[in-house]
């Protein structure tokens, strides 16, 4: 206890006027008035420009084609005028100390801490999620906290982590702040990881994995009815991801 309480006291510095909420096990920042994430918003990558203004993610298995005004099916990424954008760039709700056992890694840098990352969104829509209430949620529902890539590390480094994770909701629909946080952290000496559902494609997961150090990945079931049924996702997609990163 006196060690899980030492920890929220780090917590509590991560950024000045904050307050902390604990719901579902999750550390959520907010603030008296949470900024509008369609204020910021940062042009996505892995997507296809298509005829008529519409837009055709690449970055998860959904491949949604995305109209002028619309979202993905992440809630997290917007057509604006035929570019498509990141809503959630630089935008994190949940920030949280952890030790690494929690992401859950039990060989890497054992008894250490990580400073862990999410936003709004995701890109399944799991019957059992543990942190629905910023998974099921959009950008504009969720109380963020500004915070760059580079605040983000200096923050990890100065709060005596040796590492730093992205997870709480699908890390896929923060890509774009994802990668540039943990090439960012690699260079500074951090080691980095991710806690994923799976289903990114092929291109953007080789490329993230060029700055991730470990991956967790939830295989939620063994049959394409089951993730049907309790995800409304696919099976496939996972099990490709799982032969990639080995």
């Amino acid at each position: 206890m006196r060690h899980w309480k030492s920890r929220l006291r780090l917590g509590i510095e991560l950024v000045a006027l904050v307050a902390f909420i604990v719901v579902g096990g999750v550390v959520i920042l907010s603030r008296t008035v949470p900024p509008s994430a369609a204020e910021i918003p940062t042009e996505a990558r892995y997507y296809t420009k298509l005829d008529g203004k519409r837009v055709q993610c690449q970055l998860c298995f959904r491949r949604c084609t995305i109209s002028q005004g619309q979202r993905g099916e992440c809630g997290a990424r917007e057509n604006q005028e035929g570019t498509l954008y990141s809503l959630v760039y630089g935008q994190p709700c949940a920030i949280q100390i952890d030790p690494v056992e929690k992401e859950p890694l039990y060989h890497v840098l054992p008894r250490t801490s990580t400073l862990c990352l999410g936003t709004a969104g995701c890109n399944f829509k799991c019957t059992f999620c543990q942190n629905w209430q910023i998974s099921v949620r959009t950008p504009e529902e969720t109380n963020n906290i500004s915070l760059s890539p580079e605040e983000a590390v200096n923050k990890a480094i100065e709060l005596g982590c040796s590492s730093m994770s992205f997870t709480y909701n699908e890390p896929t629909v923060f890509y774009e702040y994802m990668y540039d946080v943990a090439k960012l952290a690699q260079e500074r000496g951090l080691l980095t990881y991710f806690h994923t559902n799976g289903a990114l494609n092929s291109e953007p997961l080789r490329e993230l994995l060029k700055h991730m150090d470990a991956v967790c990945v939830d295989l939620k079931g063994f049959t394409p009815e089951f993730y049907k049924e309790t995800s409304n996702s696919e099976l496939e997609p996972v099990l490709s991801t799982l032969k990639t990163i080995k």
